[in-house]
């Protein structure tokens, strides 16, 4: 959480691509949670659960960024700053006011859940090297066809290329949570010099910035350079996990963060939306930095989050007491 904070903040090129494996994690920490399905029925009755868990939170997220955006740009007497391309867009979990695209993914993820764990029984060696054949292939089809807005360019950019590339992560997630966690690193240290590899030729053959890693859509060195840091992550949380547990008030914020980061996200989103559409409007007043912008939104989502907890309960017991 506090990575995809800072990334929304706009820091400094390189610490952006330091941080940007935090898209990855997430969805290998959630594809490690899903489980198989026993029946049809099971599945159904699970897709409907996290139907709900994921779309409901995220359609009161975007109403309230509407209603709050609308009377913002009432009192700054501007026209409403969203059309009505915008506002479908949010809704369909594409784009529009943004932050959204990510529940999309966790949604397609899920669907495919049955797809995935199928597949992780096959031999890891065949679906590395599957995973990676996917990868090159549509890092070549997204350079023989850039984005141009045709309907064809987004079903081709924002739902084959980013499924593709999420369905890949997700089932490199649960293969490794089948095998042995141990072996970890030696996936890791093999992955290091493909990064370096494909970075080399993008960079000899398209161009592309060596230190810029693409991940809209989701490509090959995005992937892995997450895939390292995660499993990096991983190794290092289950070979201390013991350390990690004797220090209680570090495994009371953990635990705190793990449990609230969706809220804290949408609140983060919230928050920031209405900070720039203020400066988009009256222009950038404040000259904020942007790791003075980080500390001023992390803190005040994590507050706010407290409060709404804090009242919750204190309604709680009005009504029950």
């Amino acid at each position: 959480m506090v990575f995809i904070i800072m990334a929304h903040v706009t820091p400094p090129t390189l610490l952006h691509t330091l941080r940007s494996f935090d898209v990855v994690g997430l969805v290998m920490i959630s594809a490690m949670c899903m489980k198989p399905y026993n029946s049809y029925k099971q599945y159904i009755q699970s897709m409907i659960k996290r139907l709900r868990r994921l779309v409901f939170p995220t359609y009161v997220f975007i109403v309230s960024v509407l209603i709050s955006v609308f009377f913002l740009c009432l009192f700054l007497h501007t026209p409403y700053v969203y059309d009505k391309s915008d506002i479908i867009s949010s809704f369909l979990l594409i784009d529009g006011i943004g932050y959204v695209w990510i529940i999309r993914v966790l949604i397609i993820n899920a669907f495919l859940s049955p797809f995935i764990f199928k597949l992780a029984s096959i031999k890891p060696i065949y679906i590395y090297l599957g995973g990676l054949i996917i990868l090159l292939i549509s890092k070549v089809i997204y350079m023989a066809f850039p984005y141009e807005g045709s309907l064809g360019d987004f079903l081709l950019k924002y739902i084959c290329l980013y499924t593709l590339g999420y369905f890949v992560i997700a089932l490199y997630a649960i293969v490794i949570k089948r095998n042995n966690f141990k072996d970890i690193m030696i996936h890791t240290l093999c992955l290091i010099p493909l990064l370096l590899l494909y970075k080399y030729v993008c960079h000899t053959v398209y161009g592309e910035d060596l230190v810029v890693l693409e991940k809209h859509p989701p490509m090959l060195d995005w992937i892995v350079y997450g895939i390292i840091v995660t499993d990096t992550l991983l190794y290092l949380t289950i070979n201390h996990s013991q350390s990690v547990q004797r220090n209680r008030t570090f495994n009371n914020i953990v635990t705190w963060f793990s449990k609230n980061s969706f809220q804290v996200y949408f609140i983060h989103a919230w928050i920031l939306i209405i900070y720039k559409t203020f400066i988009g409007i009256r222009g950038d007043i404040f000259n904020i930095s942007w790791w003075l912008l980080f500390v001023i939104v992390f803190s005040l989502s994590v507050f706010v989050k407290l409060i709404y907890d804090k009242a919750l309960v204190l309604f709680h017991l009005k009504n029950n007491g």
